[in-house]
């Protein structure tokens, strides 16, 4: 019993210093470009040693695509309810509304990653979630469109939406999440007429 109750301390402890580390790096990423970060820097900040960041990560790159690949996780699972109701009734606004809300509530890693010093990659396998679900729900609601239709659709407003997105994040989320929805979601109705 007491090895039981020593393990789930040491695990809680583990998790506790894995999500400092997490939180500085993402802190370090505001404000600096990820090839000028090192681990003693970070390891400082923290106030571990160095030995303590690679008992839990190999590198850096290996910290940040664990990061990265959590808020992906997050993501997906924020959005999955959306991709599985069989409602006819939910509007771009209330996707557009869960995304904004998911990057809201990690504040933190979206600042850090989409703030001066975009991760490329995150923002593709972002975008590449978002591509699923307009190819997804888009084709029940214009049958008469190919795939390719709805390509050229996402691939036009996307890029719109990240910028307005991106600068929503520089601007450390100032504009109210429902405002910006609302902006979206008339420049998206208006990029429609391309459907129709």
């Amino acid at each position: 019993m007491k090895e039981n109750s020593k393990t789930r301390k040491e695990d809680l402890r583990s998790r506790i210093t894995k999500k400092i580390i997490a939180d500085k790096f993402c802190e370090l990423l505001k404000t600096k470009k990820f090839d000028s970060i090192t681990v003693s820097e970070l390891a400082e900040m923290c106030e571990i040693n160095r030995g303590t960041f690679y008992l839990y990560f190999e590198d850096l790159n290996n910290l940040y695509e664990k990061i990265q690949n959590d808020f992906i996780g997050k993501f997906k699972n924020s959005l999955m309810p959306l991709f599985l109701a069989k409602k006819d009734n939910l509007t771009d606004n209330d996707y557009i509304l869960e995304i904004l809300k998911t990057l809201y509530n990690n504040k933190e890693i979206t600042g850090a990653i989409l703030g001066d010093n975009i991760a490329k990659k995150f923002v593709k396998e972002l975008m590449n979630i978002a591509r699923q679900l307009v190819l997804t729900i888009y084709p029940k609601f214009f049958a008469n469109k190919n795939k390719k239709d709805f390509e050229n659709f996402f691939n036009y407003s996307s890029a719109g939406a990240l910028i307005l997105i991106v600068n929503w994040v520089k601007s450390d989320f100032k504009e109210n999440v429902h405002t910006l929805a609302d902006t979206l979601e008339g420049l998206l109705s208006a990029s429609l007429a391309y459907l129709n």
